[in-house]
């Protein structure tokens, strides 16, 4: 039943990405927020259950799942597919541009981005870099660190944000951008930096995502990538499993003449290590399962919380406990955890985080009605944020938010909300460069888009992709 499924749902979803692609070309096809999102929709819920229903992986929380357990879970999966594409479909018709007045001459970016890089190695060198010994974080240390201490962290993060807009203002709109020196100086700069974040906080995103976004960048600027877009695209996923080992080996045994360090990295592409380390990476049908199996009718119906983990994923988890010192330690997101899997937490915070699908996220607050309407809206921004990267007009900060938002769809369909705080993170570095102008009326401008629903279009040069005729 569940091989069925996964095949029923992989020709479904390839039948209709190759009809777009003949429509819109292959660039814009596979650099689609939509179409990116169901693919990591087939690896979280109908491949990972597969997976699991034929034993071949290990699970981080081990259960025995019966096969109707995984099925029901996947039948509910897909109806909040749907509703994402029902709203992504929405967007159609034709009235009104997406074009927002760009606003004064941006100054001094390339210097902002070095300042905050400077800022970022004054986090290694306070945190990591101890006597000149590079020192990475292990174990929990990290979350323990981070408790009372988060807004210290944010010099990690602001310089990678904040670059995300510098790129696409360089990449893509400078005619000539390998001859501006100071261009070069910062992309190396920020690439250094990443490579030495990533080995700090053992976290493969960081350099995986900057390099991502500079290759989204190098193809929306040739308006064209045949070759690059689709790899783009299945690097991101399938390249996961290696970056996984690299993110817990040594970093010192990675520069030395250790040969067991090839061992290690090769042993990842024993299948069933690789398909183990993938599918961790993409978890979602085994939480939805743990959901379904432990909410009773009315937290399926209206929600567990009343929304109160929303509130703290959009808002109050980022007030930093210095400013809140009764902050709760458990919120937002690790809240969801404790209620699907409440024996983590019985000697304190559990050192593990499982983020439990935007599925479980959306009936969490306020129940599987509202989870589908939010599905709805997802899809609407999908459609947006797609024309928004691919519209010819200058719009910097417009395709700052697609382009960062495509490069962490994973996140969403990982954590749902539980973006917000990142996303929240990349705005405020966006006004940093960009101007807090501009960032405003891109957001309200795509913001509206979403809400909009007198029957107009959203005019681009991108062709609007998958509609309904």
């Amino acid at each position: 039943m569940l091989l069925a499924f996964l095949a029923t749902s992989c020709a479904l979803i390839v039948g209709l990405w190759l009809y777009d692609t003949y429509r819109v070309g292959i660039s814009k096809s596979c650099l689609n927020h939509f179409w990116f999102f169901s693919l990591l929709w087939i690896i979280y819920f109908p491949f990972r259950g597969v997976l699991i229903d034929q034993g071949i992986i290990s699970l981080q929380v081990t259960r025995d799942w019966q096969e109707s357990d995984l099925v029901t879970s996947l039948f509910v999966a897909s109806l909040f597919w749907i509703f994402v594409l029902i709203g992504y479909l929405s967007l159609k018709g034709a009235n009104r541009d997406l074009s927002v007045k760009g606003g004064p001459r941006i100054q001094f970016s390339s210097f902002k981005i070095l300042l905050l890089v400077g800022l970022a190695w004054a986090f290694l060198f306070s945190r990591v870099i101890h006597e000149g010994v590079f020192v990475p974080f292990h174990g929990n240390e990290q979350n323990e660190m981070r408790t009372g201490g988060g807004h210290i962290f944010l010099f990690s993060e602001l310089y990678s944000n904040a670059f995300f807009s510098y790129i696409c203002i360089f990449l893509i709109y400078k005619k000539k951008p390998a001859s501006d020196g100071a261009f070069l100086l910062v992309v190396s700069a920020v690439l250094l930096t990443s490579l030495a974040m990533t080995v700090a906080l053992a976290s493969r995103r960081i350099i995986s995502m900057t390099i991502f976004v500079l290759a989204v960048c190098f193809v929306v600027r040739r308006g064209k990538g045949t070759f690059l877009a689709p790899a783009l695209i299945l690097s991101s996923i399938f390249l996961a499993p290696l970056l996984h080992t690299l993110r817990y080996t040594d970093p010192y045994l990675l520069i030395s003449d250790d040969v067991s360090v090839w061992k290690i990295i090769l042993n990842t592409f024993v299948l069933r290590n690789f398909l183990t380390s993938l599918s961790s990476s993409f978890e979602g049908i085994d939480h939805l399962a743990a959901f379904l199996e432990k909410s009773d009718l009315n937290q399926l119906l209206f929600g567990v919380d009343g929304g109160m983990a929303w509130v703290f994923n959009l808002l109050l988890g980022a007030v930093p406990r210095a400013i809140w010192s009764s902050k709760p330690e458990i919120y937002g997101s690790i809240s969801e955890q404790q209620f699907l899997y409440p024996w983590m937490y019985e000697n304190g915070s559990a050192t593990t985080t499982l983020p439990s699908s935007f599925v479980v996220d959306f009936i969490f607050g306020m129940g599987i009605f509202v989870g589908l309407l939010i599905s709805f809206f997802m899809g609407r921004l999908f459609k947006v944020l797609y024309i928004k990267m691919w519209m010819l007009e200058e719009n910097y900060a417009g395709k700052a938010i697609s382009i960062f938002i495509l490069a962490n769809l994973f996140n969403i369909v990982r954590g749902g909300t539980g973006f917000a705080q990142p996303l929240i993170i990349f705005l405020i570095a966006s006004v940093i460069v960009l101007g807090a102008g501009r960032v405003f009326r891109e957001s309200k401008s795509i913001i509206k888009a979403v809400l909009n629903f007198n029957g107009d279009s959203l005019k681009s040069d991108a062709g609007n992709g998958l509609t309904i005729r």
